[in-house]
């Protein structure tokens, strides 16, 4: 498992922007905030504004430090195909694999899936309530729902700061600054 967190939240000057694996359930709370979703960006696009701001606390956490925990399976829901923890997805049944995926920052380390039952529902199914998954998540989330924190990730890896901007919010920074910007086809 790396130890990054599935999401990313970041200010641009069109909003809030928030990279993620994809979420029915986030998506839908998305738009009813007004969000809209900037498919070149790969990324949702919201106000920046109060409610939108306590919406994702409520999802994934207020800012704080990232974390690892354990998760008990009974804290998950099922939303559509989805296992999930707060707004944080922790598997989901792929139809055309044929299995049970795992986005990054999430790692079944006791137990297995069922794949015989999560074909036959459409949605990942543990083998047994008692597996272990362990799941990076921001501190304040932990905090709010009592989690076992197993490690504190307080040495974050190195990321390129540039990688959560789409390359229309550089262009209007960069113009913003005075330069000149034109547009390069790879």
């Amino acid at each position: 498992m790396k130890n990054t967190i599935q999401i990313k939240i970041v200010v641009v000057p069109a909003g809030i922007a928030v990279h993620g694996p994809f979420n029915e359930k986030s998506n839908t709370e998305y738009k009813s905030l007004g969000g809209r979703y900037d498919r070149l960006g790969r990324r949702w696009i919201l106000p920046n504004n109060e409610d939108t701001w306590r919406k994702l606390a409520e999802l994934f956490g207020e800012e704080s430090p990232n974390v690892i925990v354990v998760i008990p399976p009974g804290l998950l829901t099922i939303f559509s195909e989805q296992l999930q923890f707060g707004g944080y997805v922790i598997a989901a049944w792929n139809a055309h694999k044929g299995c049970v995926q795992m986005p990054e920052g999430v790692e079944l380390v006791e137990g297995a899936w069922d794949e015989v039952a999560s074909a036959a529902h459409k949605f990942p199914c543990l083998a047994s309530p008692d597996a272990v998954l362990h799941v990076v998540v921001r501190r304040s989330m932990a905090d709010n729902h009592g989690l076992v924190i197993i490690k504190e990730l307080e040495n974050q890896p190195v990321q390129n700061p540039l990688a959560p901007y789409a390359d229309s919010d550089l262009q209007v920074e960069l113009e913003g600054r005075g330069y000149r910007v034109e547009q390069v086809l790879f």
